[in-house]
Order: structure tokens, then sequence, then C-alpha cells
């Protein structure tokens, strides 16, 4: 998986939102500094956010963004998608191989997407901020059976 630097400006300005106090809007502009982010490209990335129902736009004098849920309540998954679109897995053309092992391979890389995807809805941004103890960030998610 290969998320854009986009979905990484996303999560930068949630987990800045996050420590406002809660309903606080925050400008674009001192989202943007506080992150080292390029304003107009943030204020994309923000829309995109609002539009998944992930922020809260406010426009006007006394405008910003503001977190539309609890951490708990957004998954990184809702996240990622809301920047990078449905998750999903594509295998290429694979002209040349035989079709008994084209077809397990297709089987494992859609079992590999389902796991992760499973992953990832189960992995509460909360759950990244909490969880981490200064050294190295453990993701509570359940194990995902087959």
């Amino acid at each position: 998986m290969k998320l854009r630097r986009t979905t990484g400006y996303a999560l930068s300005a949630i987990f800045q939102l996050a420590e406002a106090n809660p309903g606080e809007r925050i400008a674009t502009r001192q989202l943007a500094e506080a992150g080292k982010m390029p304003v107009r490209f943030l204020l994309q990335v923000l829309g995109q956010l609002a539009k998944s129902d992930i922020l809260k736009s406010h426009r006007g004098v006394d405008g910003g963004f503001a977190l539309a849920h609890p951490l708990q309540e957004i998954s990184l998954l809702e996240v990622i998608e809301a920047i990078e679109g449905q998750f999903t897995t594509t295998v290429p053309e694979l002209n040349g191989i035989d079709s008994q092992i084209r077809s397990r391979l297709q089987d494992v890389l859609a079992d590999a997407n389902d796991r992760s995807t499973a992953l990832l809805r189960d992995t509460s941004l909360e759950s990244l901020r909490s969880s981490y103890n200064g050294n190295e960030c453990t993701v509570l998610a359940p194990q995902v059976s087959e």
C-alpha cells in the first residue's frame, strides 16, 4: 500500500484539530503553518475531509475547521478513502502466466486486500493517538481470522 502525501496532510490536520477544545475552529493557515503544509493545497484536503463528514467547515471571520466526530469514531480507513478513494488492490494484466496460477494470485491479493481493509476499518484514530508510548505506535485492532 502506498499512500499519497495528501493523506499525510489529512492525518496531520486531523490530529492537530483533535488537540483543540471540542467545537473549537482552527483556521486553515494555522493548521498549515503548524504542519508545514502548503495552505492552498491543505484547503483542498480539508474540503475533501469535510465532504466526507470527517470535519466540519465554518466560513467567515471566525471560520475554520473542527472535527465532526470524536477520534474514536473516525477510522483510518475513512480518512484514507476520503483522500485516496476506495481502498482496493488492483492486479495488472498477467499475460504469460498459467490461468490457475493467475487465479490463485488474484485470490491471495483479494484476501490481503480484505484483511488490510478490515484492519484499517477497525483502527480508530484515537487508538493511534492513545497507544503511542513515545517509541512505538501499536494498532489496537482485532485480529482478522479466516
